[in-house]
């Protein structure tokens, strides 16, 4: 799974920004990720480099069709796989093709001084991330 984005060099937040993760209950302070299954702590931070990626295999079928559709032949598209990889909403979720019944949905801290990127479809990835909180299914 990769961020791909037009996005060429990180944005550094001037303030915290709230995002949210897609992620499976270990218990009540550890969860982990789907994708990588990567163990987090609740109000831990996390810190890594955000790293360019070959790979270009979009999270989603939303990012798939975006950057993938026939407007964005020809421009130059970044891709990055290394990294804390979020969501601006959690309505952003509605879209992902790879829920399942297990998943749950963290609210997370991306805390000020760090490096994101965007894409146009509400995904993120940063060099750091706080998983703040299980939030309760709908």
């Amino acid at each position: 799974m990769c961020l791909i984005t037009e996005q060429i060099t990180p944005i550094i937040l001037e303030k915290d920004l709230v995002v949210y993760k897609q992620i499976i209950r270990k218990n009540r302070n550890i969860v982990f990720s789907n994708f990588c299954e990567f163990e987090y702590k609740l109000g831990k931070l996390y810190q890594t480099d955000i790293e360019y990626s070959d790979n270009r295999s979009p999270y989603d079928s939303t990012a798939s069709e975006y950057y993938y559709s026939d407007t964005m032949i020809g421009k130059p598209l970044q891709s990055y796989g290394i990294g804390f990889h979020s969501v601006l909403s959690k309505e952003r979720f509605r879209f992902v093709s790879k829920f399942d019944k297990n998943d749950r949905i963290v609210s997370c801290t991306i805390p000020k001084g760090s490096e994101v990127y965007y894409d146009k479809t509400g995904l993120v990835i940063s060099n750091q991330i706080v998983i703040n909180k299980i939030l309760k299914k709908d």
